[in-house]
């Protein structure tokens, strides 16, 4: 496995913790949303910290298949979180791991946003 390989599934695993170590990523990383939103890494984790709060166990990310090209890695995943409202989030993600220098300058997440959206109860202005 690839350095580039471990680095992403190794970010994917944190997602459940809430927070994501930075010196994975580039000063200037975006995390890139299925929406078209492009979020500095800093509002990005801002987001991910007010998700978590509203899981039992944070998003639990379970990785499928894994492509490595090179400066890019593929990684099918899925979810299936208990929340704390009672609900559940089980969502499909296919991530986009691009790397300069051995360090992530961009993932790019494509899920079900609108399923995103209803178990957390959010609406276009969180």
């Amino acid at each position: 496995m690839s350095g580039n390989v471990e680095r992403a599934l190794g970010v994917l695993r944190e997602l459940a913790s809430g927070a994501i170590d930075k010196s994975s990523f580039t000063p200037d990383a975006t995390w890139w949303s299925v929406t078209g939103q492009h979020f500095p890494m800093e509002q990005f984790l801002a987001i991910l910290a007010m998700l978590h709060e509203r899981t039992i166990g944070g998003i639990v990310i379970d990785t499928g298949l894994v492509i490595d090209n090179g400066e890019q890695v593929v990684v099918e995943a899925t979810s299936d979180v208990p929340l704390v409202d009672g609900g559940r989030y089980a969502n499909r993600y296919l991530f986009l791991i691009h790397f300069r220098d051995g360090l992530i300058r961009e993932v790019r997440e494509y899920n079900d946003s609108a399923h995103l959206m209803a178990a957390f109860k959010l609406d276009a202005r969180s």
